[in-house]
């Protein structure tokens, strides 16, 4: 091999910077903004036969640092999917709550002029978590801005809403690492054997070890961002969940369906890379419920 000269160690330097310029661009700003609509199709047998509901799963959105206008764009994908109920998972906002409250909030309604819609808080939004971060150390601040925007926020409660003629019960339970959660209190009162379809709503997956002894049929999820950073071959380096089997998609957990989402937004900039910020569609039909662990992959994705 001949010495390399100086001009083609300027030019193979030059390239290398270019290159890592490039993919940072891609990371930071090309595909936090790429959002992908999925589509999966969940049986339960709660719906009457030619039933169906269609559910919008929109999670972490993490304003500041994400802009509005990202989150705007989201909204608007979610939107066109003409869903019949709308389940928002947490991390509203990343940092102490920011001077467009109210217009973040009006933002959010958009969504509540479409379907009716529900909501659970993320260990962003407030708690022991945020707390220590010299954040929040309640969501009291942002579940008032879910209810300015018109969403019902069970906070560790559970409401009942009729969607496309179907009883539907929502369980919100609140932040596993806020330890605002209290499964006991929001089931309480319920049939202990579901008689109709239950949904959860629990921002970190992790919390499914302590839902596991209550009864429902489907828990939504966020969190994980999906990893946000997916190394081909090798995976997300960072999860932050301790049962990293579960960190994204659907899933059957001891004959239950869960979904984690890939979400809206994302920490650290917001940087992806290998993992699309997701909008989820979930159509409910008539069926039997699975009994076995699997993963399902998306009926239609956008690419």
């Amino acid at each position: 091999m001949g010495l390399i000269t100086r001009r083609r160690l300027l030019a193979l330097t030059g390239t290398t910077f270019a290159g890592a310029a490039s993919a940072a661009a891609y990371a930071f700003r090309f595909e936090p903004q790429w959002f992908e609509v999925t589509e999966h199709e969940i049986p339960t047998r709660w719906l009457r036969k030619g039933n169906r509901i269609r559910l919008l799963h929109l999670s972490d959105f993490h304003a500041r640092p994400i802009p509005l206008d990202w989150i705007e764009a989201a909204i608007e994908l979610g939107k066109e999917t003409k869903p019949d109920l709308i389940v928002l998972t947490g991390d509203y906002v990343t940092d102490r709550v920011h001077p467009e409250l109210g217009v973040y909030a009006k933002l959010i309604r958009k969504l509540v002029d479409v379907a009716p819609t529900f909501g659970s808080m993320g260990n962003h939004d407030g708690g022991r978590w945020a707390d220590l971060k010299n954040r929040y150390d309640s969501s009291e601040i942002l579940r008032g801005m879910l209810a300015d925007a018109g969403v019902v926020v069970p906070h560790n409660a559970h409401v009942e809403q009729q969607v496309a003629g179907e009883r539907v019960q929502i369980v919100g339970i609140g932040d596993h690492w806020a330890k605002e959660q209290n499964a006991p209190l929001a089931f309480k009162a319920l049939p202990r054997q579901a008689d109709c379809l239950r949904i959860v709503m629990s921002h970190n997956p992790d919390t499914k070890a302590i839902l596991q002894y209550f009864s429902w049929e489907l828990m939504l999820s966020g969190h994980t961002h999906g990893g946000q950073v997916v190394i081909p071959g090798f995976g997300p380096p960072i999860l932050p969940v301790n049962d990293k089997r579960y960190y994204e998609g659907l899933h059957v957990y001891q004959g239950r369906r869960l979904y984690i989402t890939r979400g809206v937004g994302g920490v650290m900039g917001g940087v992806r890379f290998n993992c699309r910020p997701e909008i989820t569609v979930l159509d409910l039909v008539p069926g039997e419920s699975p009994e076995e662990l699997t993963e399902s992959r998306p009926r239609r994705s956008n690419t």
